[in-house]
């Protein structure tokens, strides 16, 4: 928090902790849950949006119904005329939006599989004001029934973090969803640190952090540890591809790292001064997904050539 409105917002949360604990840890999970869109993007990443979302216009835009109430959709062909090799659905992650996933279109309807793509509840054009990961797991599993059988399902950030949760399946939801693999790009492995570092950030208190994380427990049903990654795959055995930088400064290198734990069906490839944005458009993300999708895996004669971007 280096700006002057960051470091009084933190005074103000902290002087909130110390006299109503109460009221500022469950203030805090509003605020946690409240995906207030980004004003902090410069003039060429907005001109990159804009881009971005006109390339998306040029698809088959639709709506889908969830229980949140309705998100916009978009699909790409990539077999027209022909047998499909499948969809493959693309998830971005908090205060983002479709438009955010648009790089992976083209080589992926390239190697025959239709693209679909849609803004998260309460993100983009899709309804909504709040939401969680468990809201948007049962967004993808609408989206997928709408669309499916899903091929393949990537995500970036919080969208990893949703698809795991989608794959997984476990109440609230009656089902998991059906993908054979998944692409996580600096998703998140640790939701109690990131429930802490939150705190940290916008200055709670040691009483009003403990509000906060047993109003996150009563909001998701569960203890927050039984929300992290590896607690969430765990019983899932199918290929999972994780690409991660080490200069990650929103979610760190670690967290990546740690879903190798998972075993030998986790391809994990490091990256080097990609941070937690840049990476999600850097070429060899790109190329290194469409392999994973298109071809069961890392192509073993470019795995050396792959390996090297991303050291």
């Amino acid at each position: 928090m280096g700006s002057l409105e960051s470091r009084m917002t933190k005074a103000a949360v902290g002087a909130a902790s110390a006299v109503a604990p109460a009221m500022a840890g469950r203030g805090a999970a509003w605020l946690f849950l409240t995906p207030f869109k980004p004003n902090a993007l410069t003039r060429q990443q907005k001109a990159l949006m804009a881009r971005a979302q006109k390339h998306l216009d040029k698809g088959e835009a639709f709506r889908v119904r969830h229980p949140g109430g309705t998100l916009q959709a978009y699909r790409f062909r990539g077999s027209v005329g022909g047998p499909t090799r499948g969809t493959v659905i693309l998830v971005h992650g908090w205060m983002g939006r479709a438009a955010l996933m648009a790089g992976f279109i083209n080589p992926l309807t390239a190697e025959g599989f239709d693209v679909v793509c849609f803004d998260l509840p309460a993100h983009g054009r899709s309804d909504g004001r709040q939401t969680n990961g468990l809201i948007c797991a049962a967004a993808l599993q609408a989206v997928a029934a709408e669309v499916g059988p899903v091929e393949a399902a990537v995500g970036h950030s919080f969208g990893g973090f949703v698809i795991g949760l989608a794959a997984e399946g476990r109440a609230p939801m009656k089902s998991a969803l059906d993908v054979k693999r998944m692409a996580l790009i600096a998703a998140p492995n640790s939701f109690t640190d990131l429930a802490t570092r939150f705190g940290q950030e916008i200055g709670l208190g040691r009483r009003a952090q403990s509000v906060f994380e047993k109003t996150l427990k009563k909001i998701g049903s569960r203890r927050l540890s039984e929300f992290d990654g590896n607690r969430i795959l765990g019983g899932i055995d199918r290929p999972i591809l994780v690409i991660h930088s080490r200069d990650d400064e929103e979610v760190p290198f670690a967290q990546g790292a740690a879903f190798q734990a998972l075993g030998e069906h986790v391809t994990f490839l490091p990256a080097s001064g990609l941070g937690h944005r840049q990476i999600l458009y850097a070429p060899s993300t790109i190329r290194s997904v469409r392999d994973f999708v298109a071809r069961h895996g890392i192509r073993t004669g470019r795995q050396g050539a792959v390996r090297q971007n991303f050291q």
